[in-house]
């Protein structure tokens, strides 16, 4: 427990504040990911792979590209978190204890990342500058959470594939 209040308090004594917005690196987002599995009691199951999301297209006018989020799965089936590559929203923006992130387009949580992407856009769309946290000398701010954590309402486990979905209503031919 020591070690923990000692690590987190060390981690907001080496941050100082930056005042704009801009990408956060893949070291910075791996680095905020391990953290973020240890606290959530995941163990670590060597080193974590990850995944870039899409560069969006007004950050490919910008000499500091980055990818709009970054994936690390912990092994095959020990979780993973993605973490965003801009610091104007969330750090975290999904995450899961058990399984593995799969960048497939038939996948579910693909569409959801591509409407993350959107949303970032939209941000650059509407000229949002104020980060929602602080990253400097390669490190991210700890963010404290203004809420309680919500354990699952339902226990079982299921998928969205095939043979899950074939009661699904069906629109236009294609299961909903």
């Amino acid at each position: 427990m020591k070690k923990k209040v000692l690590a987190t308090l060390v981690a907001f004594l080496a941050v100082v504040t930056q005042a704009a917005a801009g990408p956060v690196t893949r070291e910075q987002a791996k680095e905020f990911a391990v953290y973020f599995l240890q606290e959530k009691g995941v163990a670590l199951q060597g080193e974590l792979s990850v995944i870039d999301g899409p560069v969006r297209a007004a950050d490919m006018r910008n000499s500091n590209v980055a990818p709009s989020y970054y994936v690390f799965n912990n092994g095959q089936n020990g979780g993973f978190v993605i973490v965003s590559g801009d610091n104007r929203t969330q750090m975290v923006l999904g995450y899961s204890e058990k399984g593995h992130f799969s960048n497939d387009e038939q996948s579910p949580a693909y569409v959801m990342m591509k409407q993350y992407v959107g949303e970032m856009e939209l941000l650059d769309k509407m000229n949002i500058t104020e980060p929602l946290y602080e990253t400097a000398s390669g490190r991210m701010r700890l963010q404290t959470p203004t809420h309680d954590a919500v354990q699952p309402l339902i226990t079982c486990q299921w998928n969205q594939v095939a043979p899950y979905n074939a009661s699904c209503p069906k629109s236009s031919s294609t299961a909903t």
